[in-house]
């Protein structure tokens, strides 16, 4: 009796040690920073362009995953570009919104401000944000 007691005991503190230690309860062990809107300010270049299709672009910065996450419709074949304040591009990518509409690129890791820019035929448009 005394046996099953002391192993009962055991069991417990053994649970409770590896609940406390196994399973992290700290918030800075997860990022948990919501992405950031990128306010895109866009043109069309062509006023011709057929606009029963919508047009729609909406990017992200997440900085936790140092990812920049966009969704566009409308924009057909397009350029995605990263620019720096220095002009240099750190990151180039061409899209299809007709085949793949969404988009993950790897963010810049090096603190500064940085534009988001994206140009199709019919297109223009560029997005600010910083990188801490």
């Amino acid at each position: 009796m005394k046996t099953k007691f002391i192993n009962y005991v055991a069991a417990v503190i053994a649970i409770a040690l590896a609940a406390v230690f196994c399973f992290p309860l700290s918030a800075e062990e997860e990022p948990h920073e919501s992405p950031s809107l990128i306010d895109i300010h866009a043109q069309f270049i062509h006023h011709e362009i057929d606009r029963s299709l919508p047009v729609f672009v909406e990017a992200y910065y997440n900085a936790p995953y140092q990812t920049i996450s966009m969704t566009c419709y409308g924009l057909g074949l397009a350029e995605v570009y990263i620019v720096d304040s220095f002009g240099q591009i750190f990151c180039t990518r061409t899209i299809n919104s007709d085949t793949d509409p969404s988009v993950v690129l790897e963010a810049p890791t090096a603190p500064g401000t940085y534009w988001l820019v994206i140009m199709s035929d019919t297109y223009y448009g560029e997005g600010e944000f910083t990188v801490i």
